[in-house]
């Protein structure tokens, strides 16, 4: 009887851990675990992002190149993008929207298959529908029907977003994933050794963000890069955000990017992560609004729509009743 107790408690405690583990990669990695938080009860405006609409993404570029460590990230393809520039040791696209976690899957698939960036992209035209799905089969059989649906669905988006955004940097000079060989062939390689990790991860919650730190502070690589597009104008700072931050392995070269909407376009935010974590440190700092009011031009001479946010003000010493 008791061992009987012993083997069903070993394989409870092992089922239910397992429910914060997402397979990531058929390649062997020490680095991890990265367990994920439970989803939420809604995600934003009831949509799933599989593109982004942010089309200046190449004014982040200068403060990203070559920063490396580990890179953490919402979204999707945004994050290749940006990952390109950073050439990070670890990957960790991260989003509360299992859809795209899951789209994730499908764009390591294509990484593999693809030696080059114009055959990668060539994967995603509708012509080359039949191709994907058919390695979709042989390679996630468990979980063929909802992925080829995702694909299915995405597909037409995703191949429009990806040549516009290499269309973009093309114009401006500026080589990204999809046109530099170099590039491409670093995030394929994180992929090929197992060192991408999609995570269902929420900036706000207890469980990814403070495993994503304790694996980096193990494989002693900083968190050199978190990457929340817009997410912080829909939720005010709780005492666990806060804590997610101020717990990052960090180092004094680890950055924080963010974006926010204006009237027709986005604004972007780089931000040292030692200043961000100064700004939580005040509990006057609610959510994002108050710390962007001291934004100052990344490029005061060549005033675009990027920029710095620094430390918190100095505040003024209270004064003295008489």
């Amino acid at each position: 009887m008791h061992l009987r107790k012993t083997i069903f408690s070993s394989l409870f405690f092992l089922t239910f851990w397992s429910l914060f583990f997402f397979p990531i990669s058929h390649a062997e990695s020490d680095f991890g675990p990265i367990l994920q938080d439970p989803a939420p009860e809604k995600i934003t405006r009831g949509n799933h992002y599989i593109v982004s609409n942010e089309n200046e993404p190449y004014l982040f570029k200068e403060n990203l190149t070559d920063v490396g460590g580990i890179f953490v990230g919402v979204g999707a393809d945004q994050i290749y993008l940006m990952a390109g520039w950073a050439k990070p040791e670890i990957l960790i696209p991260m989003d509360f929207d299992i859809y795209i976690v899951n789209l994730h899957r499908i764009y390591r698939l294509l990484f593999l298959q693809a030696e080059n960036p114009d055959d990668f992209l060539s994967l995603w035209d509708p012509k080359k529908k039949p191709d994907v799905q058919k390695l979709i089969k042989e390679n996630y059989p468990e979980d063929e029907k909802k992925l080829i649906k995702l694909f299915n669905w995405g597909q037409p988006s995703i191949f429009r977003r990806l040549k516009r955004v290499k269309r973009i940097h093309e114009k401006k000079g500026i080589p990204t994933f999809l046109s530099d060989t170099p590039m491409y062939d670093h995030l394929r390689k994180l992929y090929q050794n197992g060192n991408v990790y999609p995570v269902r991860g929420d900036l706000t919650q207890s469980i990814t963000m403070k495993s994503i730190s304790a694996a980096a502070e193990k494989a002693q690589i900083p968190v050199r890069v978190i990457y929340m597009s817009n997410a912080e104008q829909y939720f005010q700072y709780s005492d666990q955000y806060k804590q997610n931050f101020q717990g990052m392995y960090i180092d004094k070269n680890s950055l924080i990017l963010r974006t926010l909407p204006a009237k027709k376009f986005y604004r972007y935010y780089i931000q040292k992560a030692s200043d961000f974590n100064e700004w939580l440190s005040d509990d006057a700092t609610k959510n994002i609004w108050r710390l962007v009011r001291y934004r100052k031009p990344l490029d005061p001479k060549n005033p675009n729509h990027a920029y710095v946010v620094g430390k918190p003000p100095v505040k003024k010493p209270a004064k003295k009743t008489k």
